[in-house]
């Protein structure tokens, strides 16, 4: 579920994206991770409190997270794809 997640986000479908990614937390509620794409997914569908709800979530299992350690931590995806989840991160309130 997470896989099809990332493949809508890829494909801009940020909804969609959301949607299969909650989907996966429901499944698997310990995988916190999962929020380092769901999060983004809401700030660029403009939905703010899910967004903040998320990014809280990821902060909770990762307190000391920083953009700068997803970037570390990222697998290998398309430099557009990373960048975007990067600038989301950051606009939703993760530290430099």
């Amino acid at each position: 579920m997470v896989g099809v997640g990332c493949a809508h986000f890829k494909a801009g479908n940020y909804v969609e994206a959301a949607r299969w990614q909650e989907r996966a937390l429901v499944e698997h509620p310990s995988a916190i991770w999962v929020h380092r794409t769901l999060c983004p997914a809401y700030v660029l569908t403009g939905a703010k409190p899910e967004a903040r709800r998320s990014l809280d979530a990821l902060r909770s299992g990762y307190p000391d997270l920083t953009v700068s350690e997803v970037q570390v931590g990222m697998p290998p995806l398309p430099e557009s794809y990373r960048n975007l989840v990067f600038e989301a991160l950051s606009e939703a309130g993760l530290p430099a």
